[in-house]
């Protein structure tokens, strides 16, 4: 059940570059955490719900003083549910509610790298999005080995992940 999770450990980094100008854009993984919530189990039948969070820095959060927000946000809270998912990128966040594509396969152009297994996460814009947003991830590329791969911001910019 930790697989999303444990695509990523503290210290990683996730190094994207912009197809067309080249620029790069780099995340750090600061905080991973795997705990169960304060939780009456002598109650329900021994099951503590799970939760797990991975936090990140990227120079274009501002939350406090680290900087840093989170990026995946996990949880089951029950055993009979499904496992609730989320992935938060530059402020746009993306869950199973989003619009869901399977892709079979995946050509990364700056990496010449193929992958298989890759979700695509599409979120529309909504009514108080501004010009200064359109950095924003609208499409999100997640793969079940990497993470995110890949995505395309509201401005049209594609990034894609150049280190592995």
């Amino acid at each position: 059940e930790l697989a999303d999770i444990n695509i990523y450990e503290v210290g990683d980094k996730l190094i994207f570059k912009n197809v067309e100008t080249q620029e790069t854009d780099t995340s750090r993984i600061t905080k991973k955490e795997i705990y169960h919530e304060n939780y009456d189990w002598f109650r329900h039948d021994g099951y503590q719900p799970q939760i797990a969070e991975i936090r990140y820095t990227n120079e274009k959060l501002i939350y406090d003083d680290n900087q840093e927000g989170g990026l995946i946000a996990r949880k089951k809270r029950t055993p009979n549910d499904k496992i609730e998912f989320a992935v938060t990128f530059l402020y746009s966040l993306f869950t199973a509610k989003n619009e869901l594509k399977v892709l079979d396969k995946l050509d990364l152009n700056l990496t010449g790298k193929s992958l298989n297994n890759v979700v695509v996460y599409y979120k529309e814009k909504n009514k108080r999005h501004k010009p200064k947003d359109d950095f924003k991830p609208q499409k999100l590329y997640w793969d079940r080995d990497y993470g995110i791969i890949k995505y395309e911001t509201y401005g049209g910019d594609v990034w894609e992940r150049i280190n592995w």
